[in-house]
């Protein structure tokens, strides 16, 4: 385990590495998933079935929002026990984001996507890693997650951030995290409503002060057939 404590112009922002076999024990805290889905049915269904078996007394609601989908991604959500919002047309990774954390009832929230390719067995590691801290991030590692073609602009974008930070983010990207509702949501309206959501919210809790922590998982393969709406026009 790594804890390294920068030094912000308003408090010390502490980053924490977590080890998966050095997780430190901590109050299990109820929360909200939020999953933004377009076009998902093929996975939407296993991935609730997952969530649900996994997070227990944990968890107290699943929203879904529904990105416009023109397949059965909302109907197969709500048979899962979701609740679905929809949107009436495709408005964005972030939008949607930003639509269920403004719904969510907890203290806390967590998101992650609806593709399968982030293994809900470790949703119960991140909460555990929430105490004292106002955000909890999964860090990804290997080639795995990032297809080849969008592998240099990731790390451009992490580079990036981290020499504006004057730290080392492990993960600048990753949607699969869990923060206070409280915190992210006096910054909503900073936030894109495109794929760089997950960017600008860790870039404006650090450079604020806040805490945040950063935590390795397991990311599985995107399940075969699963809509994946970033392009290379995303990626540049």
């Amino acid at each position: 385990m790594a804890k390294t404590v920068q030094k912000t112009g308003r408090r010390k922002t502490a980053i924490r590495v977590i080890d998966p076999c050095g997780i430190p024990i901590g109050e299990q805290r109820r929360v909200t998933i939020v999953i933004p889905a377009f076009n998902e049915a093929i996975a939407i269904g296993q991935v609730l079935e997952e969530i649900q078996t996994v997070c227990g007394d944990s968890m107290q609601e699943i929203i879904v929002v529904d990105d416009g989908s023109i397949d059965e991604t909302g109907r197969i959500a709500a048979e899962a026990g979701a609740h679905v919002i929809r949107h009436n047309r495709n408005m964005g990774y972030g939008a949607s984001l930003k639509t269920g954390i403004r719904l969510a009832k907890t203290e806390y929230v967590l998101t992650m996507d609806a593709d399968g390719q982030q293994n809900p067995a470790d949703i119960p590691r991140l909460l555990e890693a929430t105490s004292d801290f106002d955000m909890v991030i999964g860090v990804r590692h290997g080639l795995l997650h990032t297809p080849l073609w969008r592998a240099p602009g990731k790390w451009f974008v992490n580079w990036f951030a981290n020499f504006l930070s004057r730290a080392r983010i492990p993960d600048l990207t990753s949607g699969f995290r869990v923060f206070r509702k409280d915190v992210v949501a006096k910054y909503l309206h900073l936030c894109p409503n495109g794929f760089s959501f997950s960017a600008t919210t860790t870039m404006v809790l650090y450079n604020r002060g806040y805490n945040l922590n950063f935590v390795r998982i397991n990311p599985r393969k995107r399940r075969e057939g699963s809509s994946s709406t970033v392009t290379a026009r995303t990626g540049f």
